[in-house]
């Protein structure tokens, strides 16, 4: 091959050095604009996991802050100077009933859409009882009557109670349990809220104060 001449000479010694050099800055940037994406990425999904966990502490604060409406209610439907007799103190009290028993529905959709990724009978199960339960609150203020709950083991008053008691459980165990959000799960989602307002958990008839009862 022939010499080179002092101009090629320069012009290999000039590209020679240059190509690595870009090569390396090109492949660095690369790196480095790989590493920022995937920590904005990361970023997103950690905002996303705090919204989430943020919205269903929500949920589990609804959960206490009902149980909570529900027993003040039970306390001034069946006070001595409640009188149920007089319609305006019924239709006060029946205003109440409807916004709290309106609640529990709101939860048995967020139960259902922000913590459901299968479908779970025993789950449906206790929404079923939870809404079926807090039902007759409203119920006996209509008809003028207090609540039957003379015993802390009075049938209607241990499923109302046992019904929070178990979606409560439920949602911090879902929250506390784990980090990530559970995955979406439209389907279980759908069969469960369907499941909880389905009629079959009706029971025919409550518990009246005199009835007999285990």
């Amino acid at each position: 091959m022939a010499d080179l001449t002092f101009a090629q000479e320069i012009v290999k010694t000039v590209i020679g050095g240059t190509v690595p050099v870009a090569i390396a800055a090109f492949g660095g940037q690369w790196i480095v604009n790989k590493y920022q994406l995937s920590q904005k990425r990361r970023e997103s999904r950690l905002e996303l996991a705090r919204f989430v966990r943020e919205r269903q502490y929500e949920s589990l604060e609804q959960i206490y802050s009902l149980f909570g409406c529900f027993m003040s209610l039970y306390r001034l439907i069946n006070a001595t100077d409640t009188d149920l007799s007089d319609s305006e103190v019924r239709y006060g009290l029946l205003q109440r009933c409807a916004e709290a028993e309106a609640g529990v529905d709101a939860v048995i959709l967020r139960v259902a859409s922000e913590f459901t990724n299968e479908y779970k009978p025993d789950i449906a199960r206790s929404l079923g009882a939870l809404r079926q339960s807090v039902q007759i609150w409203r119920e006996r203020v209509s008809e003028g009557q207090r609540l039957p709950f003379i015993a802390s083991d009075q049938p209607d008053y241990v499923r109302f109670k046992a019904s929070f008691a178990q979606i409560s459980t439920y949602l911090s165990a879902s929250i506390f349990g784990g980090l990530e959000p559970l995955p979406v799960r439209f389907e279980a989602a759908q069969t469960l809220i369907l499941d909880a307002f389905d009629n079959k958990w009706e029971q025919h008839g409550y518990h009246d104060a005199d009835d007999e009862y285990e």
